[in-house]
């Protein structure tokens, strides 16, 4: 296996009645354990479960958080090899689309928080060379976050309308999609140090 990716998913990765939980908690561990090879990519829901995975924790929160938010980035997210090779201009705060009931909490002892914002302390974690994780969606460009919260809200208005209003009231600065899918997709290319 050379790589897992772990998206965003409608329950809580805390939730332990989940009869699917363990299994996935053992791919995990076992994949970044036994697998020297294996990246673990989450988003969301992934990594709210790699947290799980590795002792941190994880939570609902206060509220459902839409929209974008802006991230205090941690100047070691800018040395990650993956990310450095890709010459972006360092910058203390970047923008990302979000879309959640659930946050990690407390990162796993072994994670290097990367990124936090107002609503989550762990908004982006690394765990080695090997697993990178993002509360928000930055695999989602502003009309597939959209779409998520107009599924969350459950009420049936016309599209359209809904989503000119979204954009004006969520996303009050530019999403940083192409850079993300950049960092995600260099992430998955870089050969591990263990190769």
């Amino acid at each position: 296996m050379l790589g897992i990716f772990i998206p965003g998913a409608s329950v809580c990765a805390a939730d332990k009645t989940l009869p699917w939980r363990e299994k996935l908690l053992d791919l995990i561990r076992t994949a970044y354990c036994s697998g020297p090879k294996c990246k673990i990519l989450g988003t969301c829901f992934g990594i709210q479960i790699i947290a799980e995975a590795f002792q941190g924790k994880c939570e609902k929160m206060k509220e459902f958080i839409k929209g974008s938010s802006n991230l205090g980035i941690n100047p070691s997210f800018w040395d990650l090899p993956y990310v450095n090779e890709l010459n972006l201009k360092p910058r203390e705060s970047l923008v990302i689309p979000k879309s959640h009931f659930d946050a990690v909490t407390e990162a796993p002892t072994i994670a290097t928080v990367l990124a936090t914002s107002e609503c989550c302390n762990v908004e982006i974690m690394a765990i080695g060379d090997r697993c990178l994780a993002f509360q928000g969606h930055p695999e989602m460009n502003e009309a597939w976050t959209a779409c998520l919260i107009y599924q969350a809200t459950k009420e049936k208005l016309n599209f359209k309308l809904y989503y000119d209003e979204i954009k004006k009231k969520y996303f009050h600065e530019k999403l940083e999609y192409e850079m993300w899918l950049k960092i995600m997709y260099n992430f998955f290319k870089k050969k591990c140090k263990a190769e």
